[in-house]
Order: structure tokens, then sequence, then C-alpha cells
């Protein structure tokens, strides 16, 4: 992916009804932060982040703990009352989802987006672009090694929506 492309899929999921009544962005460190300053930025809204730790280290194609650990680095008490949208780049086991609403209490019933699903997901945020099988590597981590294979991601003009929260 490069990002141009995650700029348009970042817009795109910004435009959708499920960040239509936001009036804070949360960002979960890293992945998300880059996609949650885009949707920001168009919605015109203050961003904050969480730092969620998801897989044992930063390479590319590590198994996913299917745990997570959650840091904050600021008290967020003031979330609550506010339309919290939770951002991410991907949702693959949902953990990472599940421990940022563990560790704020004020972000359990706050809907969530992300620019991928993994299509072996128990569950969806409310809002995505794309469905993938394999490993997606986004402009803002390390490129991967030269033989990986590659399969480019469609243009993002489809957003895929969920009612649940997982």
């Amino acid at each position: 992916m490069d990002y141009p492309t995650a700029v348009d899929a970042s817009r795109l999921l910004a435009r959708s009804s499920v960040a239509a009544d936001a009036q804070i962005v949360v960002a979960v460190a890293r992945g998300g932060l880059w996609p949650a300053a885009v949707i920001a930025a168009h919605l015109r809204l203050p961003v904050v982040s969480v730092s969620a730790h998801h897989n044992t280290g930063e390479g590319v194609r590590l198994t996913a703990t299917r745990r997570a650990s959650v840091s904050c680095p600021v008290d967020l008490e003031f979330l609550a009352g506010d339309r919290a949208l939770i951002v991410d780049d991907i949702y693959g086991t949902g953990a990472t989802l599940r421990a940022v609403r563990d560790a704020v209490p004020h972000l359990r019933s706050a809907p969530a987006v992300a620019l991928c699903r993994n299509t072996g997901a128990d569950g969806a945020p409310q809002a995505w672009v794309w469905d993938v099988a394999d490993w997606v590597c986004f402009p803002w981590e390390d490129p991967p090694p030269a033989t990986a294979r590659s399969h480019p991601l469609s243009a993002p003009d489809t957003l895929h929506t969920s009612r649940r929260l997982p």
C-alpha cells in the first residue's frame, strides 16, 4: 500500500456514518496513528493516542499473540461523555481493540474503524475498507523483504460496515 491509497481509504472512513457523530479521534498507536491523523484532519477533530502492543516485535509476518497490552500516555478520563472514534490500521483478531476498550473504560462503547480487516477475524470493527487474507505492508512500516510476494489492494472505493461492537 502506498501513502495516496492510505489517504484515500482514511478519507473514505472519515466520510462514513460511523464517524459522523465523533467528537474526538483515538489513534491506536503505532499503526493507527497515520490513518487517525488523516481522519481527524478531515473531520477537524482533536486526536489522542493509546499505545497497544499486539505482536512479539515489529518484524514482518510475526505471529499475533492474540493478547495485547495497552498504555495511555495521558489520563483519558476526559473522554467521558465525548463521542470517540477508535482508529487502527488493521483489525486482525480483535484482541487489540478489546484491550483498548478494557484499558480505557470510557471507550467501551466507542465505534472503531480500520483500513483492513483480516478475513479470519472473529468479529469486525464498525467500518473498514479492505478484507485481507495476507500480511499488509502499510506505508508507515518498514518495507517487506525483496523476496516477499506482493498483491496490490483495490482502489479504496467500497466501505464495509458492521453494526455490533466487537
